[in-house]
């Protein structure tokens, strides 16, 4: 597993004790963790609808989940159709 995929799946942990889990699994575990710099997590969804309603309902708890894991203040960037070796 790779460091943005492990730092990804302690997020969406951590979410799960904040929000109910069957949303979690709904909407946010489709969502795949495509790359990691110094200060942003990029992640993709897989449809413009699933990226929309991630971004108006659970990117402030995203954003806030992955500080509370790394110690470090990463943004998280929500695209969709983006795989780890670019666009689809």
């Amino acid at each position: 597993m790779s460091h943005v995929e492990e730092i990804w799946q302690q997020t969406l942990s951590n979410l799960e004790t904040r929000v109910a889990p069957h949303l979690v699994e709904l909407w946010l575990r489709p969502l795949k963790p495509v790359r990691l710099d110094e200060a942003r997590v990029v992640v993709s969804a897989p449809n413009q609808f699933t990226h929309d309603w991630v971004r108006e309902h659970f990117l402030r708890s995203l954003e806030q989940a992955l500080p509370d894991r790394t110690g470090t203040p990463y943004q998280l960037v929500l695209t969709f159709g983006e795989c780890d070796d670019g666009i689809h």
